[in-house]
């Protein structure tokens, strides 16, 4: 969040998995994939994401399903 001027954005495009639950079968393999690859790596939660982003002066404004079981997900910084 310090390198965004007031109300910049981040923008993120990928799989998430929403309040606990990671869908299709397809994203929960991928997942177990990038877990073998390296323990800190996976799809992360949008709730933890969205923690993360407040603690950095970021607001979730939008998030939009998009093909192939992935989401556009907009964080907004928020004004002195």
């Amino acid at each position: 969040g310090r390198l965004l001027r007031e109300n910049g954005v981040v923008i993120f495009y990928g799989p998430f998995a929403v309040n606990g639950t990671l869908s299709p079968d397809s994203n929960i393999s991928f997942h177990r994939y990038l877990k073998t690859e390296n323990s800190d790596w996976g799809i992360r939660d949008i709730r933890d994401v969205e923690t993360e982003a407040r603690h950095n002066g970021l607001l979730l404004k939008e998030m939009l399903p998009m093909p192939a079981n992935n989401f556009l997900v907009v964080f907004q910084k928020q004004g002195a």
